[in-house]
């Protein structure tokens, strides 16, 4: 029976399948966020150190040299909140397959805007990775005919730069890219920017 499996492609690549799909774990703590404002209020104790790291902050300056407590941050990596945006990676399986480039653009927008569907508490930011950390998930689609895995690495920490690969083989596409996160605070708004 042993021999009949490595000799039959159909069954080799189900044992292959499955042997991935046993890699991956699904997270039962996933939020998915609604509409509407969801704010978090600052504990008593925690107020006192919100003055002090304000008063430290100048305009012009590089946020990334700001060390945050816990309590404002996220409880993410950046590597994983990169993830959000491949979520709903099935709108673009979609896209790959429309011959009119105006109704790919809108699904490409369509795809681009779900990737805002997670909503934590009040905003925070998350963890900043350290270098070598890899981050990697993967998403059936809602057909469960296919799966879009996502794999994502942090390559510097000075400039901090990320670098991601999402690839779905059976919907016909893969990204791949490199993300260079820098903000400054200009005093009554702070800009942040990735390249």
């Amino acid at each position: 029976m042993v021999d009949a499996q490595r000799d039959d492609p159909a069954l080799r690549r189900q044992d292959v399948l499955a042997r991935i799909q046993s890699l991956y774990v699904e997270d039962p703590d996933r939020e998915i966020g609604v509409a509407g404002e969801l704010v978090e209020e600052v504990a008593e104790e925690n107020k006192s150190l919100l003055w002090f790291l304000l008063k430290q902050v100048r305009p012009g300056m590089d946020l990334s040299k700001v060390v945050l407590p816990t309590f404002i941050l996220e409880p993410r990596s950046f590597l994983d909140k990169l993830s959000d945006n491949y979520y709903h990676a099935d709108i673009l399986g979609k896209a790959q397959s429309l011959e009119d480039p105006y109704q790919r653009f809108k699904c490409v927008l369509r795809w681009y805007l779900s990737g805002l569907y997670r909503k934590p508490k009040g905003l925070k930011k998350p963890y900043n990775p350290v270098l070598g950390e890899i981050f990697r998930c993967c998403w059936k689609d809602k057909q469960g005919e296919s799966y879009t895995y996502y794999v994502a690495e942090q390559v510097s920490h000075h400039p901090p730069v990320s670098a991601f690969y999402v690839s779905n083989r059976k919907d016909g596409y893969v990204i791949e890219g490199s993300l260079l996160a820098r903000s400054k605070f200009y005093g009554m708004y702070s800009l942040f920017k990735l390249y």
